[in-house]
C-alpha cells in the first residue's frame, strides 16, 4: 500500500484510510477465482500484524497471500499477462519435517502443531544455552521425556542485539568478501536476489 509516511510519493494516510484500503484488498483477494476453473484459489490472507512481530514489523509487507496448496505464484512480471499464474515446476510446501533424536526425546512421538519459530528455542534449550527473550516460538516440551524436563530447566537471556548495537564489528564479519560474493552469485542464479 502506497503509504504516505513510508514512501516519498505515498498517497494513503496512515490509520483509518490505510486500514480501509487494506481490508478492501483482503476482501477482494478472498473472492478471487481462477479464470480457468472458476474456483477460489487464495486460501489465506494475513495482515503483517497477524504474521509477524518485533521491531522490524514496519518493514513487513502489508498483506501476505497464501494460495491453495501453493499451486499459484504471485507475479509482478506482467509479461505473463496476469498477476497470479499456476506454478510450472517445483515449489515449497508449508509443512516441514523435524526429526528429534537422542536421550532427551520421546521415542516414536509425532509432533503436532509445531511451527518453524519453535525450532530455535528448542535447539537452544537442548544445548543448555540461554534462550534470547525476544525469540518467537516456544520450547517443544511435548517432544521431551519427562525426566529431561525435570532435570533441565530452561534459562532465558537478553534479547538478540541488533547490528547497530554490536560493539565489535568483527562479530558481523561472518564471511570473507570472496565468500560473500560466491553466496550472492548463487542466490542471484536461483532468483532470490537481483
Amino acid at each position: 500500500i502506497n503509504l504516505k509516511e513510508r514512501t516519498p510519493d505515498g498517497v494513503v494516510e496512515p490509520g483509518a484510510e490505510y486500514e480501509e484500503i487494506r481490508n478492501r484488498l483482503i476482501e477482494k483477494l478472498h473472492a478471487a477465482v481462477d479464470p480457468e476453473t472458476g474456483e477460489r484459489f487464495i486460501e489465506k490472507v494475513l495482515t503483517k500484524e497477524e504474521a509477524f512481530s518485533g521491531p522490524f514489523l514496519h518493514k513487513a509487507p502489508d498483506i501476505l497471500i497464501g494460495t491453495r496448496n501453493l499451486d499459484y505464484l504471485v507475479s509482478t512480471n506482467y509479461y505473463f499477462g496476469r498477476s497470479f499464474r499456476k506454478k510450472r515446476i517445483g515449489n515449497h510446501k508449508m509443512e516441514g519435517i523435524l526429526i528429534l533424536h537422542g536421550p532427551p526425546f520421546k521415542k516414536g512421538y509425532c509432533l503436532q502443531g509445531a511451527h518453524i519459530q519453535d525450532c530455535m528455542p528448542t535447539i537452544f534449550y537442548v544445548l543448555g544455552l540461554p534462550i534470547p527473550s525476544d525469540f518467537d516460538g516456544r520450547i517443544l516440551e511435548e517432544a521431551f521425556v519427562e525426566e529431561y524436563l525435570k532435570t533441565h530447566r530452561p534459562t532465558w537471556g537478553d534479547p538478540v542485539p541488533f547490528e547497530s548495537e554490536l560493539k565489535n564489528k568483527e562479530l558481523m564479519d561472518t564471511y570473507s568478501s570472496e565468500e560473500a560474493e560466491v553466496i550472492r552469485n548463487r542466490l542471484q542464479s536461483l532468483g532470490y536476489i537481483e
